[in-house]
């Protein structure tokens, strides 16, 4: 018996994809890193919940926006009447400072391919984290993952009377047995009904996270689709221009059923992630 969704799918193939990054393209990682100098440069001392309330804004691009956020960063900008203009960046640090990470950190998000809000919200986090600890490991940074996490069943507790020792020790461990089995089952099928009940489903088989990869290859490391099938496509015995054609169906298949859990798909044939992939985050 195994249960899936009520978000329990689509959180799973959110973290195999941050375990695929840390994995597979531990270059994310290590340009996050160089921002963050820039982060605390703009937010300083920030604790988490006044990041967090600005992250919003953060990776906004409405200009309207910008006066918000220079009074959470500037005391100085507190008192200036929200529909005034924003003074000119030349004119003041603190505009400037942001902007010049607020580019930065989309460029990063831009490099990578990783669009989609709650990857934004997991990387602006990321650089909190970093920033108040730059030792954090890579496993520890997957901890602010965007994903529901399964609950468990109360704890397993069972009891039996003691053994008398003038009884059969075989009798005992047989009667023993059986009133476990007997416990474990209906505290099995209780669990089970208390999942359905909460509306998650019972599935046949466990669900293989592992075609992920080809995502981080091509999303993030902006693989070709030849480079990702030369590495993954494991079937024998056809041609190759057949054995290359069904891959690459079974690839993009695999991706459209990506998208229903938030994943980030670069378009086909986009060339501009390849460009960006040469900048460097300055």
């Amino acid at each position: 018996m195994r249960f899936e969704d009520k978000g329990l799918t689509p959180g799973n193939y959110k973290w195999a994809f941050l375990d695929a990054i840390v994995e597979l393209a531990p270059e994310v990682m290590k340009n996050l890193k160089l921002l963050v100098p820039k982060y605390k440069q703009v937010f300083g001392a920030f604790d988490y919940h006044r990041s967090m309330q600005i992250f919003d804004f953060l990776v906004s691009e409405k200009a309207e926006d910008l006066n918000y956020i220079l009074s959470e960063i500037d005391e100085n900008f507190r008192h200036i009447d929200p529909h005034a203009p924003v003074p000119k960046e030349s004119e003041n640090t603190t505009i400037k400072n942001f902007l010049d990470f607020q580019n930065s950190f989309y460029q990063f998000i831009e490099r990578y391919g990783l669009t989609e809000n709650w990857l934004k919200a997991h990387f602006s986090d990321l650089l909190y984290r970093l920033a108040d600890n730059p030792n954090l490991s890579d496993g520890m940074l997957l901890a602010s993952a965007h994903a529901y996490m399964p609950y468990s069943g109360g704890g397993l507790i069972f009891e039996f009377d003691g053994w008398h020792i003038e009884e059969d020790s075989k009798e005992y461990e047989k009667a023993a047995n059986r009133a476990f089995k007997k416990h474990l089952t209906e505290y099995i099928e209780k669990t089970g009904e208390r999942a359905k009940a909460d509306g998650y489903k019972l599935t046949r088989r466990k669900k293989d996270y592992s075609r992920v990869e080809w995502l981080v290859r091509w999303t993030v490391q902006n693989w070709t689709m030849k480079e990702i099938s030369a590495k993954y496509d494991t079937s024998k015995g056809r041609a190759a221009i057949k054995k290359y054609e069904k891959f690459e169906r079974k690839v993009f298949a695999a991706f459209d059923e990506f998208k229903k859990y938030e994943l980030p798909v670069r378009f086909k044939n986009k060339h501009c992630n390849k460009l960006l992939t040469k900048n460097t985050i300055k």
